[in-house]
């Protein structure tokens, strides 16, 4: 079962407003920017080994996007897509080597690491990710980027500068996000996301 809401930013906090139709979707043909691509991508790295891409953004500001990885057993990581990077997958898990936590050893020669990762005391596995159009949301939250975690149910800010407060998200109980997406209406710019499963 997939459950889709409408969260819009209304005097500075996150509202509840609107269930649409399963299966996501808009109820009223509002344009969507930043949308990830709504599934789990799986990639092979070689040698046999998988990894899990849990969703990906294209920066409506830029000509950028960011890159939602889920980790082994350690930590989860954003990367930014950049033409012919080696994130280390398979072999490192957010900026450390497998299975490691901070303080570890930096990335090999050739190797990109994170702009983003958190351990998994803080979340069990990072799903959807989305832009915030330049303007349409104020203060630090314009041009950030939000992203979730659906162990957790938290969604957190990435500031413009790349600061994100783990302590403070921006959003929580929102536990099996799978995907979100900014729509533009005639009303403004609004964050919709779906759930999985039967959580609210």
């Amino acid at each position: 079962m997939v459950k889709a809401r409408w969260v819009r930013l209304v005097a500075g906090l996150f509202v509840l407003s609107l269930v649409v139709a399963a299966c996501g979707g808009d109820d009223d043909g509002g344009d969507t920017t930043g949308a990830t691509d709504g599934a789990e991508e799986t990639g092979s790295t070689g040698g046999g080994t998988s990894i899990t891409i849990a969703g990906f953004a294209f920066d409506p500001n830029s000509n950028r996007f960011f890159i939602n990885d889920v980790g082994q057993s350690a930590r989860e990581e954003i990367n930014e897509g950049l033409a012919g990077a080696n994130y280390g997958w398979n072999s490192r898990e957010g900026q450390c080597p497998r299975g490691q936590n901070p303080p570890c050893a930096g990335p090999p020669s050739g190797v990109t690491d994170p702009i983003a990762d958190y351990p998994r005391s803080i979340g069990t596995f990072i799903t959807a990710g989305a832009f915030v159009p330049n303007g349409a949301w104020p203060g630090a939250l314009s041009g950030g980027y939000v992203f979730a975690d659906g162990g957790r149910g938290n969604v957190w800010l990435r500031t413009a500068d790349g600061a994100i407060d783990y302590a403070s998200p921006i959003l929580s109980g929102a536990f099996g996000l799978a995907d979100m997406a900014f729509a533009t209406e005639p009303t403004g710019t609004f964050l919709y996301y779906t759930l999985n499963g039967s959580s609210a």
